[in-house]
C-alpha cells in the first residue's frame, strides 16, 4: 500500500510524553467541537489529524504513514509488519459505526511514485 513511503527518510519522531499530551488535547478537541461518539484509535495520538463529518456523523482522521511510523519506532516493527498490523488489527477490527479513517494523502503517493 504505502511501500514507497518506506524509501523516504521520516521526519516523524515518537515519544510517550508527546503521545500522552496529544491524547488529552485530542479528548478536549473532540468534546469541544464534536460529540462523544467519535471513536479514537488508542496509541496513535501523534498521527491524529482531526475530525471530519459525513451524513452519519463525525469521524476521527489519522495519517496512515504516521501510524506506520509509530509502530516502527515504538514497537520495533519493520515497515511491512507495521502496515500489516494496522490493516488487520486496527482497520480490520470493527469497533463501531464511526470507526476512524486512516488517510493516505494523494500528494504523498504522487510525490513518491515519481
Amino acid at each position: 500500500m504505502l511501500e514507497s513511503q518506506s524509501k523516504m527518510e521520516s521526519e516523524f519522531k515518537y515519544s510517550e510524553e508527546a503521545n500522552e499530551k496529544a491524547k488529552q488535547d485530542i479528548q478536549d478537541y473532540c468534546l469541544a467541537y464534536f460529540d462523544e461518539s467519535v471513536i479514537l484509535a488508542d496509541g496513535f495520538e501523534l498521527a491524529f489529524l482531526g475530525c471530519g463529518y459525513s451524513y452519519a456523523g463525525s469521524y476521527a482522521i489519522y495519517h496512515m504513514g504516521n501510524c506506520v511510523e509509530i509502530l516502527m519506532q515504538r514497537d520495533g516493527m519493520t515497515y511491512d509488519e507495521a502496515e500489516e498490523f494496522i490493516e488487520y488489527n486496527v482497520i480490520g477490527a470493527f469497533v463501531g459505526d464511526r470507526m476512524p479513517v486512516f488517510l493516505v494523502p494523494m500528494k504523498e503517493l504522487y510525490e513518491y511514485q515519481s
